[in-house]
């Protein structure tokens, strides 16, 4: 999980709250992502349908993404992973994963909320 800074921190959360080695938590890991990223969506909808914005769906989307990226992972991970993201064991590509991923999150959360919710 090093190689996916979202799943590794969740990893280490779980491990944390369940007093567990983060290596035999990927199940939960994966649980509690794909929770924050559904709280995070829900937000997201909240705030677009809350205000009267007028910018494009896939440009909202790109700015919601990084705009989560910057407030959610980059500030934190170290601090729970122990795990530096400017000088991660693996290089850049984990970041450069991590940022395209959200990215890409964001712009499917934004047409999905287009969408469901017009």
């Amino acid at each position: 999980m090093l190689g996916v800074l979202e799943w590794h921190e969740n990893q280490c959360l779980m491990s944390m709250i369940l007093k567990r080695s983060p290596e035999t938590l990927t199940k939960e890991g994966f649980i509690l992502h794909f929770l924050n990223g559904g709280l995070a969506a829900l937000f997201y909808a909240l705030v677009v349908k809350s205000i009267p914005l007028t910018m494009d769906t896939n440009l909202l989307g790109v700015s919601f993404g990084l705009l989560l990226w910057i407030l959610t992972l980059a500030p934190i991970h170290k601090p729970i992973t122990g795990v530096s993201i400017t000088r991660h064991p693996l290089g850049y590509r984990p970041i450069l994963l991590s940022l395209v991923a959200h990215v890409v999150y964001g712009v499917v959360v934004a047409h999905i909320v287009v969408v469901w919710l017009g």
